[in-house]
């Protein structure tokens, strides 16, 4: 008989065997750790992989059922057609009216009683020529359509209805002798032309139809140029056709900076070359050196006597005819323009205070 712990043993025995078969054939093989560092995708791949995601898939098959499919929007068909707008026009400026200038009034200047600041006391006598009737006028009297605005000791001031002035002097010397004239044309006798460079200037007409330094300033328009902040001479204004400016050869903008070699810079150099002048002699020449559009240029004034009439004799005899008709109509028309004036009255009585002033400060020729 055997011992029971025997049997013990073995049925232990047989159940160790029994757990290790077991333990064997269901165990399972540990999975291998994957290493979790990202791969880097270049960007072309990335671009590649971006084209062929359809994300619309993904909104399609929503399992939460929250996507609804947009409809395409159709445009409907106009059958008329959309009218275009109009094409714009262009509107043209009107143009400016050009001044209409009436005939001068038919009357005559016969007397003036002026008393020196009393101008409410002044008169005018004056004669309509239709009816040989002489009438003393006063300011702001009318006669015809025009009104008569200031009396002098030698001319009256008319306004017309348009605007226009006109002056009517007492006599005709004090016409020719008016600084408000002297500025028109028939320079002729004045300023004659060798070449471009050279001009002869007869001194005793020149002095009688420019009576003082100021009064050439205004004709040339003078004014002071100035380079970089520095004083460089004096600039000639607008030189208009027929004036002293044109005759002498000088244009616009042209920068006057010596004189005989003396500048023109400061107030006591250019009364230095105004003095020189005066004592210049016949026969004898001033030297202008002048930049005219940044270019340096000479300019020679002779000063000797000279009269017009002695260019009949280069003058053909079939045109001394038809030059003397040139001559009458200037001097018709010449005779029109003393009774006109530019019509702005502020022009017309600022240019008589700057007479006045000018006059007070004459300087007459030696």
């Amino acid at each position: 008989m055997k011992h029971p712990f025997w049997i013990f043993n073995s049925a232990l025995a047989l159940l160790f065997i029994i757990v290790l078969l077991f333990v064997t054939f269901s165990r399972q093989t540990k999975p291998y750790r994957e290493p979790i560092n990202p791969e880097v995708i270049s960007p072309s791949a990335a671009e590649h992989l971006q084209q062929n995601v359809n994300i619309s898939k993904i909104y399609e098959r929503d399992p939460f059922d929250t996507y609804e499919k947009e409809e395409k929007k159709t445009t409907p068909v106009i059958s008329i057609p959309v009218p275009q707008p109009p094409a714009p026009t262009v509107t043209k400026a009107p143009e400016i009216p050009k001044p209409a200038f009436l005939d001068p009034l038919n009357i005559s200047l016969k007397g003036i009683v002026f008393v020196a600041g009393q101008e409410d006391k002044n008169r005018a006598i004056i004669q309509d020529k239709q009816t040989s009737r002489e009438t003393s006028y006063k300011v702001g009297n009318s006669i015809e359509d025009a009104q008569l605005i200031r009396i002098f000791n030698n001319k009256i001031v008319l306004l017309r209805t348009n605007g226009q002035q006109e002056v009517i002097y007492l006599r005709e010397k004090d016409a020719q002798q008016d600084p408000a004239f002297n500025t028109l044309g028939n320079w002729e006798d004045v300023s004659k032309r060798i070449n471009d460079t050279l001009y002869s200037i007869n001194p005793e007409p020149f002095t009688q139809r420019v009576g003082n330094l100021s009064q050439f300033i205004d004709m040339l328009d003078l004014t002071t140029a100035y380079q970089k902040g520095k004083n460089i001479g004096c600039r000639v204004g607008n030189i208009e056709k027929d004036s002293l400016g044109q005759a002498l050869g000088l244009e616009t903008g042209d920068i006057i900076t010596t004189v005989d070699d003396i500048p023109a810079t400061t107030t006591a150099d250019r009364f230095k070359i105004y003095k020189a002048i005066l004592n210049k002699k016949d026969g004898e020449s001033i030297t202008v050196n002048l930049l005219r559009k940044r270019k340096p240029i000479t300019l020679v004034y002779s000063l000797e006597k000279f009269s017009t009439l002695d260019k009949k004799a280069v003058v053909e005899p079939a045109q001394e005819l038809q030059l003397q008709e040139i001559m009458q109509e200037k001097q018709l028309k010449a005779e029109d323009t003393k009774r006109r004036i530019i019509p702005v009255t502020q022009d017309y009585r600022r240019r008589e205070r700057s007479n006045m002033r000018s006059y007070a400060e004459r300087t007459t020729y030696s």
